[in-house]
């Protein structure tokens, strides 16, 4: 579902959307910068940051989305509009909302043991 957006919403769409691709560019060429790298324990080193840097990332931005689709939610948007708007299916973003950890990651195999 697409809304119709005044001029100032346009622009403001389209710098956000050149903000994420300048920060996706960014995080692609320090893992190319990484990648190159020939000391083994410099580039080691530096794996090391730039994981760190995209865990904490990853947490922050999941509470973001989490909380944005909890928002869409209470709007009334259904899980369906709401996929289709963020580019995820439907069951995803239901999963998302619970908070409930899903497929291999740490986090789901300890809610499997403790069931």
């Amino acid at each position: 579902m697409q809304l119709e957006q005044p001029g100032i919403l346009k622009r403001c769409a389209y710098l956000y959307d050149q903000l994420v691709d300048d920060c996706a560019r960014a995080v692609r060429e320090a893992i190319d910068a990484v990648a190159r790298i020939t000391d083994r324990q410099a580039r080691a080193r530096a794996a090391t940051e730039v994981l760190v840097l995209i865990s904490e990332a990853n947490g922050t931005l999941s509470a973001l989305r989490r909380d944005d689709i909890k928002a869409l939610r209470e709007a009334g948007m259904s899980y369906r509009q709401i996929g289709e708007a963020i580019g995820v299916h439907f069951t995803r973003v239901k999963q998302i909302e619970s908070g409930a950890p899903t497929g291999n990651s740490s986090r789901a195999r300890a809610a499997k043991t403790d069931d």
